[in-house]
């Protein structure tokens, strides 16, 4: 389950009223712990200065709550801290995203405790034409998943968007992607559409979200929207799965083996059914609605 406090971070979080207060004004309870100077060296070279800032500054503030907060006493203390530091973020956000289609998004953001979940992908996050919508700059993207290893779009795959999806969306279940398929764009313009289901343990259930993800010459957006109707179960798929887990002695291991060739065959598999060229054409609707 990505985010296992999200309860917990609710309640703590409870005065910002759904990802903050945006007009609450900035003070001096603001962090101002110094950064180490070589610490960005070997990593990051290639964001420019607002980007590197925003890093350094949301880097910092993480150490902060880090070293200052103890579950066992409680966060009320910090709570004002807390509140002040991720308008700070969204403020150096704002900035760096004010020629993009999510300018006014709010901070995707939620928390920076480590403890309690952080490891959202940063960004902007707000809802246009009934889709919710999260953008960031391609430097940071690229950044963000270094360590995945996800450094070029043109082939994206199942396992890596099982990475950006649950990166990008806070969730208190998982998304599984099951079928992605790249879709007619512009040029310099990279965009897949991607059917998935959210759930808190893995199996054969019925997608009924789909994304997109689109990728210009600078911003990357990923935009979600609920299917009025679930797809059906790919059936050939659906006896992969129960034949896998009836055999004799299955443990935890048999079922991720299990779920991972239930999604091999998901990713074509979804593609042959009839009503995909309607879902298509709805993913193809959302990246229009993103580029113009």
């Amino acid at each position: 389950m990505k985010n296992s406090y999200l309860l917990l971070l609710m309640a703590i979080i409870l005065s910002c009223n759904s990802r903050q207060d945006k007009n609450t004004a900035h003070d001096s309870t603001l962090i101002q712990t110094n950064y180490p100077k070589d610490s960005m060296l070997g990593r990051g070279t290639f964001l420019d200065d607002k980007e590197l800032e925003y890093i350094k500054t949301r880097d910092r503030q993480v150490e902060y709550f880090q070293k200052h907060s103890d579950p066992k006493v409680g966060f009320e203390k910090l709570e004002k801290q807390h509140k002040d530091s991720l308008l700070e973020l969204e403020r150096l956000m704002k900035d760096i995203m004010k020629d993009s289609r999510v300018a006014d998004g709010q901070n995707n953001l939620l928390v920076l405790y480590n403890d309690m979940g952080f490891d959202i992908l940063d960004g902007l996050y707000g809802i246009h034409d009934s889709m919710g919508l999260f953008g960031i700059t391609k430097n940071l993207f690229f950044y963000y998943f270094m360590d995945n290893k996800i450094n070029q779009l043109d082939q994206l795959t199942l396992t890596d968007f099982d990475k950006i999806l649950n990166s990008a969306f806070a969730s208190d279940a998982h998304i599984t992607p099951l079928t992605t398929i790249r879709l007619p764009s512009e040029n310099n313009v990279q965009a897949y559409g991607i059917v998935t289901y959210e759930a808190q343990d893995i199996g054969p259930f019925s997608p009924d979200e789909i994304y997109v993800f689109v990728a210009n010459d600078k911003y990357v957006y990923m935009a979600s929207r609920k299917l009025d109707v679930k797809l059906d179960e790919v059936k050939a798929c659906r006896h992969i799965w129960d034949s896998l887990i009836a055999k004799p002695g299955a443990d935890d291991n048999m079922e991720d083996y299990a779920q991972d060739k239930y999604c091999e065959c998901c990713q074509q598999g979804y593609q042959n059914e009839p009503q995909f060229d309607n879902i298509k054409k709805e993913m193809e609707t959302m990246v229009q609605h993103i580029l113009h």
